[in-house]
């Protein structure tokens, strides 16, 4: 594992805050990240019920490539709701080094 759970809660819980409506995780432990943001989500209002206005969608992609993952994002996710426009597409790598331009091509790509 990369990122420790308390970290991936924090990070989690930022994410909601900041208003995050649509994360999608790839990579190591990813099944974690989206259940960690579904927590997050749920969290922030007591469990209750989450108003569909910050209602926050969340996949995983634990065998999926990185180019399908972002095709999904760009032709499926961002266009899938009518009623909110996804208009940003924020790209959270953590890991031991920098794949900045790496990650960049690939989304160009897909």
């Amino acid at each position: 594992r990369i990122v420790d759970a308390d970290v991936r809660e924090s990070i989690s819980r930022q994410l909601v805050e900041a208003g995050c409506r649509y994360a999608m995780a790839w990579g190591i432990d990813c099944s974690l990240w989206d259940d960690s943001i579904d927590l997050a989500a749920l969290e922030k209002f007591g469990f209750e019920d989450v108003p569909d206005d910050q209602f926050v969608m969340t996949t995983w992609h634990e065998n999926e490539i990185m180019e399908d993952v972002f095709f999904y994002a760009k032709s499926n996710a961002m266009l899938s709701n009518d009623d909110l426009e996804l208009a940003a597409l924020f790209v959270l790598d953590l890991g031991h080094e920098s794949r900045e331009d790496e990650i960049r091509a690939i989304h160009e790509r897909a």
